[in-house]
């Protein structure tokens, strides 16, 4: 009899460490699908945050950049009022001049007069044309150094956001490699708190990954707004490596 009840023991006891065994694997599981739940809406939120963010940033660039075409008009306007000032300023001397000759005439003669009109006229004339030949080099030379200085600046950019951008997706490819792996460990993991780290590794890999990505397509924006603030024109550097940009050395 004290053997039956002995096996019956161990049989109830087998029992009762089955259905505790069962009853741990469940709440691991629980643990496991709830732990990767949060971290599901935890990367939904980043995610939300950072596109909120990244448009903002866009914003702000937008605003910058019509501030700036702003100031560029506004010195466009400054310098042909300045121009302007230079004709009336001339104008006025040739009002002084034109009053002298008046007062003058009344004491020379007729011929000497028109003879003296038509010398200060040419010579008006020609100071007139010059000033203007000269005051409109001087500024399509300017012009001209402008544009090629903003340009190369342009350019310096457009080179510095490639870098940034291969060195970004340079980190991508290795986050990815790291998130594979993570969600792997997941899967693979043998006890409860092995699990949860592992689901707050990959939550926070998975995070990082979606930082990259963003980052990569704030360069991309970055660079069509350098292009289009710029007026470059890629047309004819589509079929190159790197397009328009310097070769690196």
């Amino acid at each position: 009899m004290t053997s039956l009840d002995e096996l019956r023991a161990i049989q109830h006891q087998r029992i009762a460490d089955e259905k505790a065994s069962f009853e741990r694997e469940r709440q691991a599981d629980a643990d496991a699908r709830r732990a990767a739940e949060q971290a599901r809406v935890a990367a939904e939120e980043a995610k939300l945050r950072d596109e909120r963010e990244a448009a903002l940033r866009i914003e702000q660039a937008r605003v910058a950049a019509e501030r700036e075409v702003r100031l560029r008009v506004e010195a466009a306007e400054a310098a042909e009022r300045a121009r302007l000032q230079l004709q009336l300023e001339e104008q006025r001397r040739a009002d002084e001049i034109d009053l002298r000759r008046a007062e003058v005439a009344k004491k020379r003669p007729t011929w000497m007069l028109a003879v003296t009109g038509l010398a200060v006229c040419a010579g008006l004339a020609l100071t007139w044309f010059a000033v203007e030949r000269a005051h409109d080099a001087e500024l399509a030379q300017t012009a001209t150094e402008r544009a090629k200085k903003e340009r190369e600046l342009a350019m310096a950019e457009l080179q510095q956001s490639r870098d940034e951008l291969v060195k970004i997706q340079g980190n991508l490819e290795e986050i990815e490699g790291a998130l594979a792996a993570a969600q792997k460990a997941v899967i693979d993991a043998q006890t409860d708190a092995d699990r949860k780290h592992a689901a707050l590794v990959a939550q926070d890999v998975a995070r990082k990954e979606h930082d990259m990505r963003v980052q990569i397509e704030l360069a991309h924006q970055h660079q069509e707004d350098i292009i289009r603030r710029n007026g470059l024109d890629m047309a004819k550097c589509a079929g190159t490596a790197i397009g328009c940009l310097p070769a690196k050395k």
